[in-house]
């Protein structure tokens, strides 16, 4: 069902907007214009200059790899040569290409390029002192349904990370079409790629990146944790279970990543989906590349094109089993014991069924429970019978198949690991908003880790609150404790257990404010859920 919902979300861009940009409707001034107080930092392949404020410095734009661009568009990453001028990053590199968006957003993705794998630096470095050595690094993955999104929308500004000690990293990588991407033409013959997974094959090219570059901004290359929500946090989960990311990073969060997912097969066909080869032969054929030399012929296209599809085809894939880079489901991997033995927390917000408003097009919310075919009865009264509607009842099933039950297992899977889990549940509302909101969006815990309230509007602004910041000191201290020191606990913070089946213990953090430890967390329902989705996948 996961699979069918993100085709479906990207073939409606009101869906689309909704997926990413659900806080950043509130989202004002760039967070990165700093003062004029440079910082000249030495990289191995030449000296970039960024910016300096209050003792954090910025660095953007910095390309990790060369640009995708000509024949190295559809190729895995290749190496940035070295440059002998001093690289300008005081501000933020192009976003990758993705679909337009309405005005509201256009301001944030109107610099779009295929060359566009640059990657961002907050660091607590004063002008002409040196960083201090040794500082954790968090590398945030974006999200946005693989076809949206950057690493420079302010929410993701890293100046409080930096404040406390972390040397934090944002990233792009390539979208949609351009950066999942399977036809045969693509990915065999003689000069053929291995994968057509190029937007995964970023992110390991940046977390090397990061290996080999980051003790120049103080941080410590050792100590490494990636974290990502939505799409950026399915790609931690892929990323834990590649062989070629081992020693790459050493801690990992998923927010909002789920984790019983099918991804798309190379090959196979299921129903209501096509293989990868099908969906690219036809989106080739959409674009009316025949005859020979496809391949060629596919690199020469406008890069505006790759945007361009019917609804039956989409406006871009995601990361799918191709055989080499990823063999098997996320959930199979962690069933087998493949993923990296690194701590891991993961968890989801109380309403990541505000992504089914658009999906179902105005249609009856309720028959989201026929993806449960002959147990759609079973569902639907297991989630009624508290004497919630059918209706209400819809979008938290949405959400617990999604999202909830898919962190539970794959956290629930790292007992048999040297390193431990967590699990977390957000369910905080603003006060001003608890009137009318369901629960917390897909999303939403976002503005609270990276403590970036202030990004609203100057119409939002002003209506946040003591607990509003109270809240965000928590998350982010948790977040920062576990990437110090590989657990998220400390002396002033209320205890987090490591989540086991013995004591299956989910961390809250709760509409008034508080954290609360519930064991045995939805059980009932999330284990109804799991064992039905487990049935639909091979793992």
């Amino acid at each position: 069902m996961f699979n069918l919902v993100m085709n479906k979300i990207k073939r409606n861009m009101k869906a689309l907007i909704i997926f990413i940009f659900v806080l950043q409707a509130f989202t004002h001034s760039n967070a990165t214009e700093l003062h004029e107080s440079l910082q000249v930092v030495q990289l191995p392949k030449g000296k970039v200059k960024g910016k300096v404020e209050d003792n954090i410095a910025f660095f953007g734009g910095i390309p990790y790899t060369k640009a995708p661009v000509g024949e190295l568009r559809w190729r895995a990453p290749v190496a940035v040569e070295p440059w002998d001028n001093i690289h300008d990053a005081t501000k933020f590199g192009a976003v990758c290409l993705q679909p337009e968006h309405n005005k509201q957003f256009i301001k944030y993705v109107k610099n779009q390029s295929e060359d566009c794998l640059t990657l961002n630096v907050w660091t607590p470095y004063g002008v002409n002192k040196k960083a201090v050595p040794n500082m954790p690094v968090m590398v945030w993955i974006h999200g946005g349904a693989f076809v949206i999104g950057s690493g420079s929308f302010p929410i993701y500004n890293g100046t409080e990370f930096a404040k406390n000690g972390i040397v934090l990293v944002t990233i792009n990588y390539r979208l949609g079409n351009l950066g999942f991407f399977g036809h045969p033409a693509i990915t065999t013959g003689d000069n053929g790629e291995r994968t057509g997974n190029f937007g995964l094959l970023d992110q390991i090219a940046a977390l090397k990146w990061v290996q080999n570059n980051i003790s120049a901004f103080g941080g410590d290359k050792n100590n490494v944790t990636i974290f990502g929500e939505s799409a950026g946090a399915v790609s931690v989960n892929y990323l834990m279970t590649l062989p070629e990311t081992k020693g790459l990073f050493h801690r990992a969060i998923a927010q909002s990543g789920g984790g019983l997912q099918i991804p798309t097969d190379k090959s196979i066909s299921r129903r209501r989906k096509p293989s990868e080869e099908e969906r690219t032969k036809d989106l080739s054929g959409y674009w009316k590349i025949e005859g020979h030399q496809i391949a060629d012929k596919l690199r020469n296209l406008p890069a505006k094109t790759m945007l361009k599809s019917n609804k039956k085809i989409g406006i871009g894939g995601g990361p799918y089993t191709d055989g080499t880079l990823i063999s098997m489901t996320t959930a199979k991997a962690f069933s087998k014991g493949l993923q990296h033995d690194v701590p891991y927390l993961a968890g989801s917000n109380s309403f990541e069924g505000s992504l089914m408003n658009k999906i179902m097009n105005d249609r009856n919310p309720e028959l989201i429970f026929w993806t449960f075919g002959d147990k759609r009865k079973a569902a639907k009264k297991l989630y009624t019978k508290n004497g919630t509607s059918a209706y209400d009842a819809s979008f938290e099933f949405f959400g617990d198949t999604l999202f909830t039950s898919g962190a539970q297992f794959l956290v629930e899977k790292m007992e048999a690991k040297q390193s431990k889990g967590w699990l977390y549940y957000f369910s905080y509302i603003t006060h001003h908003k608890r009137d009318k909101a369901k629960g917390v969006p897909h999303g939403g815990e976002i503005i609270y880790v990276f403590d970036t309230l202030e990004k609203w509007s100057d119409k939002e602004l002003s209506r946040i609150t003591d607990k509003d910041n109270n809240v965000s000191k928590t998350i982010q201290s948790y977040w920062i404790n576990f990437a110090k020191k590989g657990n998220p606990n400390s002396t002033n913070l209320a205890d987090w257990p490591e989540y086991n089946k013995a004591s299956p213990i989910t961390l809250e953090f709760s509409m008034d404010g508080k954290v609360n430890t519930i064991k045995n967390f939805k059980s009932e329902k999330l284990e109804f859920v799991t064992k039905h989705l487990l049935t639909k996948i091979e793992y």
